[in-house]
């Protein structure tokens, strides 16, 4: 972890180093957050601001996430949103409509959500619930663009 974290401050220059922590400063990171981001995930430092900004949106703006969680969980940072965060969101979405018993009895985080592996997810999420399988198998693969429209 040491190695990759010092590779990704000296391959960056101390300009976009600044330009990095300003960025997380403008998205609400303290110092002390900041610090322990980027020891947990040193990657961090290299992503684009654009693609920071991206997904702090997404998660703190869209899913709700509070900015501790971030901090406690900062590989959710790197996930991609198309494929990996979004669909899911969509499918939790869907199964709150729908008022899935199961998702009221084992009220999961948005980071067990995301961080759990496709099979895992599929299987808790979408497999157990027989009922709905088709359209919620159409939402996670993007099939369904809008699945209100059938609720």
């Amino acid at each position: 972890m040491f190695a990759i974290a010092l590779r990704s401050i000296l391959g960056l220059g101390k300009e976009n180093l600044n330009r990095r922590r300003q960025c997380l400063f403008s998205l609400g990171f303290s110092e002390n957050q900041i610090s322990d981001l980027c020891r947990k995930q040193p990657w961090i430092l290299r992503l684009r601001e654009e693609r920071l900004k991206c997904a702090m949106d997404f998660l703190l703006n869209i899913v709700g996430l509070p900015l501790a969680d971030l901090v406690k969980n900062p590989n959710l940072i790197g996930f991609s949103i198309e494929t990996r965060m979004f669909p899911r969101y969509r499918v939790m979405e869907a199964l709150k409509s729908i008022h899935v018993q199961a998702l009221r009895k084992k009220r999961a985080s948005s980071v067990q959500i995301f961080t759990s592996t496709e099979k895992r997810f599929l299987e808790k999420y979408v497999y157990s619930n027989a009922e709905s399988l088709t359209l919620l198998l159409d939402i996670y693969h993007g099939r369904k663009e809008s699945w209100k429209a059938d609720h």
